[in-house]
């Protein structure tokens, strides 16, 4: 027969004592500091997410306009690195293309393509049900990489087509018309052939 549970005074076996402990205050730039550090789930949200949900919900600015709030760790990093990446992005993109066709409207006409591209990115997440994170950034570099050389192919044929401005506008169109449909089977079969090389990556198993 088991035997019955006995309750057990805490201080039978211990002692309980009041002491004066050393005062512990944090300071960040001369101001006393509170640090509040959590993990998350890489596969639920990404800590960019996470901490604007935070600012949203509890409405810091508004409710305590005394509290100054400052994110460091992996939410500035993710921040730091983003912004890093659009500037290099743009600029090279810009000076590469600018080189290439030694003009700059050209290279603008290239990049105006890629939006196109990135809206594909963002609904590929959505149905995914995946967060946006940096190494998915340099994913959707690669696929603009796809798109750029597409709209490089077009517009250096368009080149070769020799428009001119001063020509009719029927005609300008018409040469447009003509020079797309003759590289359009190259751009998508480039296209295809670089998605079917990459889809092994995008739902293989492992890391």
């Amino acid at each position: 027969m088991a035997g019955t549970l006995k309750a057990i005074a805490f201080a039978q076996f211990t002692t309980l004592q009041h002491i004066s402990g050393e005062s512990d205050y944090n300071h960040y730039q001369g101001q006393q500091s509170v640090l509040i550090s959590a993990s998350i789930d890489d596969k639920a949200t990404s800590s960019s997410i996470a901490i604007k949900d935070i600012f949203e919900k509890f409405n810091i600015k508004q409710k305590f306009p005394n509290i100054r709030t400052v994110v460091e760790g992996g939410g500035k990093e993710d921040k730091q690195s983003m912004q890093d990446f659009k500037n290099a992005f743009i600029l090279a993109m810009f000076l590469l293309l600018s080189l290439l066709f030694n003009s700059y409207s050209q290279p603008i006409l290239v990049l105006l393509s890629i939006p196109s591209g990135v809206i594909g990115v963002i609904w590929a997440f959505f149905l995914h049900g995946d967060s946006l994170s940096f190494f998915s950034m340099l994913g959707t570099l690669a696929l603009v990489g796809v798109v750029v050389n597409g709209s490089l192919v077009l517009v250096n044929h368009l080149n070769h087509k020799k428009i001119n401005p001063t020509q009719e506008k029927e005609e300008i169109i018409g040469l447009i018309a003509s020079g797309t449909k003759d590289r359009l089977r190259a751009i998508v079969l480039t296209t295809l052939t670089t998605l079917a090389g990459i889809l092994p990556m995008v739902y293989g198993s492992g890391a």
